[in-house]
């Protein structure tokens, strides 16, 4: 199978978001060790560092509730809407241009817009080589422990861009130029953060989401 001229290798899981493969269990922490999960009793007390099996069942039953009521926002929002905000931004920044063949932007600097049509989003970014860091987006399964956050922000933890698989991503757009941290944030607060898949504002390390209205709103990246 052939995406964007990318192909797609068979592997365990499937190239799309499901709730069956959401969140999928894994006792070894990617997140350092705290005294405050520690004291809640969520490790085991062997070594490797693992956390326990009752933790694992109850904090994936977290991530589901949080997959439903993303899937209801999702739902809740509308195509035609969606569809113009597209439109107006690709006008106003004509720079863009749409991507039939991913590997014509191999090492290629500059922003990148992938439009996840099922679900009404966009995820804005900007990278040194393009299709590299698609590929990464693409491959990239965010750890067990890491799928809310904050880690038990059940009802207000949004989806990054690493939630979607590959076959979800139905556009790209490309500006192929020299890149800023202030062109970059300029473009994402050109696009209506409710249609916006970056998880917070600021760097990748920056995923508190702040909204005191969950999921009524998406934050920046």
């Amino acid at each position: 199978m052939e995406h964007f001229g990318e192909k797609l290798v068979k592997r365990k899981y499937s190239w799309k978001l499901c709730k069956e493969e959401f969140a999928i269990i894994n006792q070894r922490p990617s997140l350092p060790k705290t005294a405050g999960l520690e004291e809640m009793g969520v490790y085991e007390y062997d070594e490797p560092l693992r956390y326990t099996k009752v933790w694992c069942e109850y904090y994936h039953q977290l991530c589901l509730q949080n997959y439903d009521l993303n899937m209801a926002y999702f739902a809740s929002l509308n195509e035609q809407e969606f569809e113009q905000v597209l439109c107006d931004f690709l006008q106003r920044y004509p720079g863009f241009e749409q991507v039939t063949l991913l590997r014509d932007y191999e090492e290629a600097e500059g922003y990148y817009l992938m439009i996840l049509g099922e679900y009404r989003q966009a995820y804005l970014g900007k990278a040194s080589n393009i299709r590299k860091r698609i590929r990464q987006h693409w491959s990239t399964m965010k750890p067990f422990d890491r799928t809310l956050w904050p880690m038990y922000a059940a009802k207000s933890s949004c989806f990054s861009i690493e939630m979607f698989r590959a076959l979800d991503t139905t556009q790209i757009f490309v500006w192929k130029c020299a890149v800023t941290d202030a062109q970059e944030q300029a473009l994402i607060e050109a696009f209506p953060s409710k249609f916006l898949t970056n998880r917070a504002s600021g760097t990748e390390q920056s995923l508190l989401v702040t909204d005191a209205a969950p999921l009524s709103t998406h934050q920046s990246d």
